[in-house]
């Protein structure tokens, strides 16, 4: 049995489990690819385009049905852990060999988890939801639906384990709940509480499209961490309320966001990433930046497709 103090558990490995949700276009996919040195697991092939404008240099794996999914899951579970002290980068990462093809990561990404549970209820009906007509296809029994609920669990926690960096997107959905308050959560097939949900994550961030006060200003994509009552959402260590999400390296990427929260760690980075972004943010807001309330994509509101 080993016994340390937290701050040294962390620094032997500082990383961040990062759940991101919010409907099609609110740039969910392009803050990913910004990720240090990511493996990125995507089940929508247009996103592969959104990807390479960000970072040519990402690992993509296609996801096309469950099985691949499993099959990625065996493979990342063979990775090793390669200190700092030993990397090439300069900071902790794992490396795993594929059909002899050595794969180095420090942020496996999952694009999307709305998805993933979709690939799940499609290998339940196998060939039935192949062949059934359309109006027609075969419905979910109460022992297949808590199958649905075991397996997104297992996607959690597989996640929540990894000892590297972890970011993964979901669509957002609105529930009514017993107060007629309508609420924004992710979307999640089967009926997995989205709350609990977020407890694989340390940051739960809402991406959505903010248009300001000021009339005539331009619309700003962000990533909230605290917004309120009606939105799940969660702030790790040091974050700020929300961060813009621009297509500048390093503005503000999950490395810069590591950089500031765990200065003293030997935390996972890319080219361009700097606290110092974050610390900006976290002046600005500090001295009367703009709620994330005014938004596309809230409850109410009507969301813009322009970006992945």
């Amino acid at each position: 049995m080993q016994i340390m103090k937290a701050k040294q558990a962390f620094h032997e490995n500082p990383t961040l489990k990062c759940l991101l949700f919010g409907q099609n276009g609110t740039g969910k996919t392009e803050w990913m690819a910004r990720s240090p040195l990511p493996l990125i697991a995507m089940n929508e092939q247009q996103a592969n385009s959104v990807i390479a404008n960000i970072n040519e240099d990402a690992l993509v794996v296609p996801i096309a049905t469950w099985k691949d999914w499993a099959d990625l899951v065996l493979a990342v579970m063979s990775a090793k852990r390669v200190n700092a002290d030993q990397s090439d980068y300069g900071f902790p990462h794992l490396r795993m060999n594929i059909s002899g093809q050595q794969i180095d990561f420090a942020t496996f990404c999952l694009d999307g988890l709305t998805s993933i549970s979709h690939l799940y209820i499609q290998s339940l009906h196998g060939d039935k939801l192949k062949n059934a007509e359309p109006g027609k296809e075969p419905q979910l029994s109460q022992p297949q639906w808590g199958k649905v609920i075991n397996a997104i669990d297992r996607v959690g926690t597989f996640l929540r384990d990894l000892p590297c960096n972890v970011v993964a997107t979901a669509l957002s959905k609105e529930i009514v709940d017993d107060n007629q308050r309508v609420l924004i959560r992710p979307a999640l097939y089967g009926k997995v509480p989205p709350t609990s949900f977020g407890g694989f994550f340390n940051a739960v961030g809402w991406a959505h499209l903010y248009e300001g006060s000021v009339r005539g200003a331009d619309p700003e994509y962000r990533i909230a961490f605290r917004a309120g009552q009606r939105i799940v959402a969660k702030p790790a260590p040091g974050f700020p309320r929300y961060i813009t999400n621009t297509q500048t390296p390093g503005v503000v990427t999950l490395g810069s966001l590591l950089m500031h929260s765990y200065p003293d760690a030997p935390v996972a980075h890319s080219e361009g990433d700097d606290a110092g972004h974050v610390l900006s943010q976290i002046e600005e807001q500090a001295s009367g930046g703009a709620s994330p309330s005014n938004a596309r994509g809230s409850a109410g509101g009507k969301g813009r497709s322009r970006r992945a």
